[in-house]
């Protein structure tokens, strides 16, 4: 995963989209804070972050098609919590 802490200013050759999709296709974020001050803030939101990340394994029965896609469904209660934002990626390996 990649968590990427973007300093744009007014350069045109800034493409803060790039670190958008690379963060996001990786399963991380992209932050832009708006002042050097707010760096501070999203260091500590990503190390929040990375403590609290649980990986999921899945191993199939074998199966004499090897390529098969299985559908898989995650989902997640807390209780005395009204609202929790799940972020998930797909990592295959073969």
């Amino acid at each position: 995963m990649i968590y990427s802490i973007g300093l744009v200013g007014s350069d045109e050759e800034e493409d803060p989209k790039i670190l958008r999709r690379l963060s996001k296709d990786t399963g991380g974020e992209a932050y832009f804070p708006a002042s050097m001050e707010r760096v501070t803030d999203v260091s500590m939101r990503i190390a929040r972050d990375l403590r609290q990340q649980y990986t999921l394994g899945f191993m199939p029965a074998k199966s004499e098609k090897s390529d098969l896609f299985r559908k898989l469904d995650v989902k997640v209660t807390a209780p005395g919590r009204s609202k929790i934002h799940v972020r998930t990626r797909l990592f295959c390996w073969r």
